[in-house]
């Protein structure tokens, strides 16, 4: 029995996704060293504080929110939306995004605890940001595309009618449409 444990201790030891325990108020009790690499913040930095604390200001309601809905799932078991994705603020001050999945075991003898698995998902938020950004502005100019000009089109006209006057039956919104002749001759001759 004390092989087995020494095994596990040394997997959750060396795992880059961070674990954490929390009591059912939301305090870490204990926390891996891989929080370092995941929060930020040194694992004995982490242990008797509030988890949320380590949040953006503007994520930390979600976070409760998730840790609650945690809590109220039935022991052994994972939150029911499943992995969680936040905003965490660094010992230096710098953002990133972790992807968690938090479990309650708070009934659990031995753990008496809500689990946090995490990781580290801030290069993937970025390259989707890039993405985003990309899928829906010209690169050479930086303006939105016809794509994204579309969407703001069928957005503003779903939204048209919600601003009309009773009685005169406008609903607020126009579009106006420029075609420039011949303007492909200017960028043929003197590009962009």
């Amino acid at each position: 029995r004390l092989a087995r444990e020494a095994h596990f201790r040394a997997l959750v030891q060396h795992s880059s996704d961070m674990v954490l325990v929390l009591d059912a108020a939301g305090v870490v009790r204990e926390a891996s060293p891989a929080v370092e690499r995941v929060l930020g913040h040194g694992a004995e930095s982490v242990v008797g504080r509030p988890f949320h604390k380590f949040f953006v200001a503007d994520e930390m309601s979600a976070v409760q929110a998730d840790i609650a809905q945690a809590i109220a799932a039935t022991n052994g078991h994972a939150a029911a939306g499943g992995a969680v994705e936040w905003r965490v603020r660094g010992a230096n001050g710098s953002e990133r995004w972790i992807e968690a999945i938090c479990t309650n075991l708070l009934d659990d003898p031995i753990v008496r605890g809500l689990v946090i698995n995490g990781r580290d998902v801030s290069e993937r938020k970025q390259l989707e940001a890039e993405l985003t950004h990309r899928a829906y502005h010209d690169p050479l100019t930086g303006l939105v595309n016809a794509a994204r000009f579309r969407l703001k089109i069928a957005d503003a006209i779903a939204h048209a009618g919600t601003g009309s006057r009773p009685g005169d039956g406008r609903s607020g919104l126009a579009i106006l449409y420029i075609d420039l002749d011949g303007f492909k001759a200017v960028n043929d001759m003197f590009g962009h």
